[in-house]
């Protein structure tokens, strides 16, 4: 599916979901409210002075009083919940009981696990999510769970690790990450929250009947249980009625979950071009005993995020939170249900490729836009971008990949990242950072940034993508204090570049959804009709026709180019602008979404590929963007490395 198509669904969804929740809302609310007054009135009344076996009349304004204390304790529960989850995916998962991996794992299991998910990461084009291990599952499941891409999480059962080969295992993370790029996973969070305030009603039922209980009992005593005997009667009308919204829930579960499975298989096909991978992984659940229920948590919560089913299947198919696993089989390889899965086609295992790793070294590299459209591969990464990412992470020296997955040596690898590439102003960051965090450490991070010289632009980005796991480990007041040196260090160039810019403003970005996850500007949805929205477009326009064209002319050529593309009219506000700028104008844009979102990246790549080329600098003008605005792009494969895979893959 298109990229801008699954946002403008995401957000159909959404509003859908919130229509259903206020009807269960008011209905489950209702029927409390009329099952209360009803129950008063059987019992004669409540309290000291009740005459029990004497009915009184019902009452409207009764009836009106229970059901909005119900709908009180609906909307509690609702905002309790999700409030809970704002601690992003990693929260989702610890409430899982999933175990993060750590960053010195010899495991070879977690370390291809790691592998993996960075590999799609970086070839998504998005932060490296959090990886957790649910380690006393044996089925085969997995899940990814978070608000945008830079606070999620993927899981997987321990039964997947130990059970799955490395493209089976590829399979699952790219359907995962299928969830991740098509907002899935912020819809699901919500979902959690939502849920749990439409069944809490039977929950509070069966606490009143278990409370009653241990008071003694219905028929023992009637003057001296009259509390008790409320309590019951209460709690079973509220635990039936409960059954109206765990109905609710599953069928609202099943109806937000089960087309999307579909396409996110589908997906993972498309991410690492074969079937083998995804089928096989569903073909061995169906073939284990186990499957992918999981044993050890309650699955019920959570179903609707899992690859598979956690639980026993429902008893009502459509109330199934995923489709069967024959269907998913067939559709992606019938062939899988008449002889079993064959063994997944591997290719060698060294991505070693010497004029692979010398083409991404070069910083001197182009692509051509008349072959290439940059824009298509938005939330859609192919197997060429994931041997890129392969490339990428096999092609870093390894003191650099080891501090990215440090808690502690990654603050200072960022710092490094941050440090500019003229000597002079070099000497004066790192003299500004000797007072701050001492000589020994300054030494290492100099160690690193000769390293990262060395390597080359292309390393830069996805080397700052795979710190993040890392970094987030650290508290917030850390986290504050990193930005703070690297501002600083900044504001020592004068006049920051467009490197510097773009590593500041992508490390902020992700920084801040550590910070505050369950944040979202999402909700500040906005429209490039708007003057302020058209405005800061045309701003970001003109900063990328100035930063990416050597003269002016050439510039506003592109920059109209890329104005007509937009479809808005207009011109920025101001055109003396420099690329400090582009924090204010991303600000504003954050709202966009769907349709308004994509003619905005394809009208900043009309803008940059005016000259019929795009830099290594420009593509990651248009990363910083795309990570501003979670709306995630594969890195750019220029001719050169295009040909260098062409040659990879035929020696393969």
């Amino acid at each position: 599916m298109n990229f801008f198509e699954a946002q403008d669904k995401t957000r159909r969804n959404t509003r859908r979901l919130v229509v259903i929740y206020v009807i269960a809302t008011f209905v489950i609310a209702l029927l409390v409210g009329l099952a209360g007054d009803v129950t008063i009135s059987f019992l004669g009344g409540f309290g000291p002075s009740a005459a029990y076996g004497q009915a009184v009349p019902l009452s409207p304004l009764r009836t009106g009083a229970i059901g909005l204390i119900a709908l009180a304790v609906i909307l509690l529960a609702t905002a309790y919940r999700i409030t809970q989850l704002r601690g992003g995916g990693a929260r989702v998962a610890q409430e899982m009981g999933a175990t993060q991996v750590s960053a010195d794992i010899d495991d070879p299991l977690r370390q291809r696990l790691r592998n993996v998910v960075e590999e799609m990461a970086i070839a998504s084009g998005v932060p490296v999510p959090d990886i957790f291990v649910m380690e006393n599952e044996a089925g085969i499941n997995a899940f990814a769970a978070g608000f945008s891409p830079t606070d999620a999480a993927i899981a997987v059962t321990r039964g997947a690790l130990e059970q799955l080969t490395r493209e089976e295992l590829q399979g699952v993370v790219a359907h995962e990450f299928s969830h991740i790029l098509n907002g899935d996973m912020r819809l699901n969070v919500r979902l959690i929250g939502v849920l749990f305030g439409i069944i809490v009603i039977g929950h509070i039922g069966r606490l009143l009947m278990r409370s009653a209980s241990h008071r003694g009992g219905i028929m023992r005593n009637r003057r001296s249980n009259n509390g008790a005997n409320v309590a019951v009667i209460a709690g079973v009308v509220l635990f039936l009625l409960g059954a109206v919204g765990v109905f609710t829930a599953r069928l609202i579960r099943a109806g937000v979950s089960r087309q999307r499975e579909y396409l996110a298989d589908a997906s993972a096909v498309q991410f690492t071009r074969q079937t083998e991978g995804i089928a096989g992984a569903l073909a061995k659940i169906g073939g284990l005993d186990v499957g992918s229920r999981l044993r050890t948590v309650d699955s019920e919560e959570v179903s609707h995020m899992l690859i598979a089913r956690g639980a026993r299947e429902a008893w009502l198919n459509a109330m199934a939170s995923h489709p069967p696993l024959d269907e998913r089989i067939r559709r992606l390889n019938p062939t899988y249900l008449l002889r079993g899965a064959p063994e997944p086609r591997t290719r060698a295992p060294s991505m070693r490729s010497h004029a692979l790793i010398s083409a991404l070294s070069d910083d001197a590299g182009q692509i051509d836009v008349t072959s290439m459209e940059p824009g298509s591969r938005i939330g859609n990464p192919g197997d060429s971008e994931i041997e890129l990412a392969a490339a990428i992470r096999l092609g870093i020296p390894a003191e650099l990949y080891d501090a990215a997955h440090s808690r502690e040596w990654s603050f200072y690898l960022a710092l490094a990242l941050s440090l500019s590439g003229d000597p002079l102003q070099r000497d004066r960051q790192t003299a500004q950072l000797t007072t701050t965090v001492g000589d020994e450490r300054v030494q290492r991070i100099r160690r690193y940034a000769d390293q990262l010289d060395d390597l080359g632009s292309r390393f830069r980005l996805p080397l700052l993508e795979l710190c993040f796991p890392a970094l987030k480990q650290r508290p917030a007041g850390q986290l504050k204090f990193l930005l703070s040196l690297v501002e600083t260090m900044h504001g020592l160039v004068g006049t920051p570049d467009l490197r510097d810019t773009v590593f500041r403003t992508t490390l902020a970005v992700s920084l801040d959804a550590s910070i505050h996850p369950g944040r979202s500007e999402r909700w500040l949805t906005t429209h490039l009709e708007r003057r302020r929205t058209r405005e800061a477009a045309s701003t970001l326009l003109w900063l990328v026709a100035v930063y990416g064209h050597e003269d002016r002319a050439t510039a506003q050529a592109a920059f109209e180019r890329g104005i007509e593309a937009l479809g808005t009219g207009g011109r920025p506000a101001d055109t003396d602008l420099s690329i400090l700028d582009s924090a204010h104008a991303l600000r504003q844009l954050r709202g966009l979404i769907g349709r308004d979102l994509e003619r905005l990246i394809q009208a900043l790549i009309t803008t940059i590929s005016h000259d019929g080329r795009i830099s290594v600098a420009e593509s990651e003008f248009m990363r910083m963007v795309s990570v501003a605005l979670n709306c995630p792009l594969p890195p750019v494969i220029d001719g050169q490395v295009a040909a260098a895979l062409v040659h990879h893959n035929g020696t393969d």
